[in-house]
């Protein structure tokens, strides 16, 4: 069995970036995916968004950590595909749990957009993993 999640959706919030002693980046975002549907007994429009963290690494020579820092903005529309990673950890004897969609891997790759769509907030840039 394949642990492979797609994703496409939105971004919510400006890229974050952090650097390890061995130079690598890891830059996180907040991606928004929506559905719509409508109501069987009042026939209102509904819906629903659900939040995504989504995780790109720099490993083994793909740089998808610093790819994604220099590529993604807030508002950019995504296709993401990676395996979902689920952390825990205790801190001041409360634990926690984060569930994250991780793009790190050898087959990582990053289509950057033409150069007339870079600056568009409905750009579409693709990760995979």
């Amino acid at each position: 069995m394949k642990n492979q999640v797609t994703l496409i959706g939105y971004v919510g919030s400006e890229p974050e970036t952090r650097a390890y002693p061995s130079g690598d980046l890891v830059t996180s975002i907040s991606l928004a995916t929506s559905e719509k549907w409508r109501d069987r007994q009042s026939n209102e429009l509904k819906e629903h968004t659900e939040w995504h963290r989504v995780v790109f690494r720099d490993r083994g020579g793909f740089k998808l950590g610093l790819r994604a820092k220099d590529l993604i903005q807030k508002g950019a529309k995504l296709f993401v595909q990676g395996p979902q990673r689920t952390r825990s950890w205790e801190k001041d004897g409360i634990k926690h749990r984060l569930t994250e969609v991780a793009t790190a891997f050898k087959s990582g790759s990053v289509k950057e957009p033409s150069k007339s769509y870079r600056n568009n907030a409905q750009l579409s840039i693709h990760f995979t993993a």
